[in-house]
């Protein structure tokens, strides 16, 4: 008796398979990741193709885009 796999939706495994994909198009040339798994504060982080200023450009882009989700999250009119 076999087992079969059932596949199921899985948005962190199809974003990652997306990136994949570019990356074998040549489309994406350096990542860098951080990760986080169930047994938190766990945080797993990384980089590949990137050096060190490019990695400190991704990160205040990063650090931006947590700036403007805060405020577009919390934002009240008065």
């Amino acid at each position: 008796m076999s087992a079969e796999i059932i596949p199921f939706p899985n948005a962190v495994a199809d974003a990652l398979e997306s990136l994949a994909k570019l990356a074998r198009a040549g489309r994406i040339t350096g990542v860098m990741y951080a990760a986080t798994g169930p047994d938190e504060p766990a945080v797993l982080t990384g980089w590949q193709g990137v050096d060190i200023s490019e990695r400190a450009v991704m990160l205040t882009h990063m650090h931006f885009d947590l700036i403007d989700a805060y405020v577009r999250e919390n934002y009240v009119e008065y």
